[in-house]
C-alpha cells in the first residue's frame, strides 16, 4: 500500500485502510488511554495521510479525522453510513433476520437483494456470506459525527441505487454540511457493490481528487 494510503478500486486496500483507522480509534476511545492518545498515534510519522473509507469505514475515517485533524490530509467517503444520514428503514428491516439468526444463506439473499442490477465478484460474494457465520460477532455502533467540523478536503461518492442510503437526499445534505467538499453520485452502483462496481469511473474520481 502506498505511504499516502491512496486506495483506488482495490478492495483489499480499502479494507486495510479502514482497519488501520479502526485500530487507531480503538486505542484513543477507551477512557484509560485518552491522556496518551497523541503518544499512541505519534508512531505514524511524516506528512498527513489521505483516509478513504466505505460504509462503516467512512464513519471511522470521519471520527478519526475529527479526533486528529492534524494527521489527515483528505477524506474519501464511499457511500458513508451514519455520517450525513441514518440507514433507510427498509434496509434495516431486510437486514434484521440476518442480524438475529445469521447464516450463509441469509447473508447471500440479503446481498443479492441489495446488489440487484449489478454483478459483484463471485469470490467476494462467498466471502461476504461466510463472514456472516463468524462466531461471537458484535454489532458496533456510535453517535453520528459532527461532519460540519471537518476542515480538510472531502470527496463523497454515493451509490445511485444504494438501498442503505437515499443517495440524492444524502448528497444534498453532504453539500450543505461540507462547503469544501465534492459530492458525486455514481450511476448504477449499490451500497454493497462498491467499490467493485464501475471501477474505471470510481478510479477517475479518486485520481482526480487525490492527484
Amino acid at each position: 500500500m502506498a505511504p499516502q494510503c491512496r486506495c483506488q478500486a482495490d478492495r483489499a486496500c480499502w479494507v486495510e485502510c479502514s482497519t488501520a483507522v479502526r485500530k487507531l480509534r480503538t486505542v484513543s476511545s477507551s477512557p484509560a488511554s485518552k491522556p496518551s492518545a497523541t503518544a499512541n498515534t505519534s508512531a505514524i510519522t511524516g506528512p498527513k495521510k489521505d483516509h478513504p473509507g466505505h460504509s462503516y469505514g467512512a464513519w471511522l475515517a470521519v471520527k478519526y479525522a475529527l479526533h486528529a485533524p492534524q494527521r489527515v490530509s483528505r477524506l474519501v467517503l464511499l457511500d458513508p453510513t451514519q455520517v450525513f444520514a441514518g440507514f433507510r428503514p427498509g434496509y434495516l428491516l431486510r437486514a434484521l433476520p440476518l442480524l438475529i439468526r445469521p447464516s450463509r444463506a441469509r447473508a447471500a439473499a440479503f446481498l443479492a437483494w441489495e446488489t440487484t442490477g449489478t454483478s459483484p465478484d463471485d469470490a467476494w460474494q462467498r466471502l461476504y456470506a461466510l463472514a456472516a457465520t463468524v462466531p461471537d460477532r458484535k454489532l458496533i455502533a456510535g453517535s453520528r459525527p459532527r461532519a460540519a467540523d471537518l476542515r480538510m478536503s472531502v470527496l463523497v461518492l454515493l451509490a445511485e441505487h444504494s438501498r442503505a442510503l437515499h443517495a440524492s437526499k444524502v448528497a444534498d445534505r453532504a453539500r450543505r454540511t461540507l462547503p469544501q467538499g465534492k459530492v458525486v453520485i455514481l450511476p448504477g452502483a449499490t451500497h454493497h457493490s462498491l467499490p467493485l462496481t464501475a471501477p474505471q469511473q470510481l478510479n477517475e474520481h479518486l485520481t482526480a481528487f487525490l492527484g
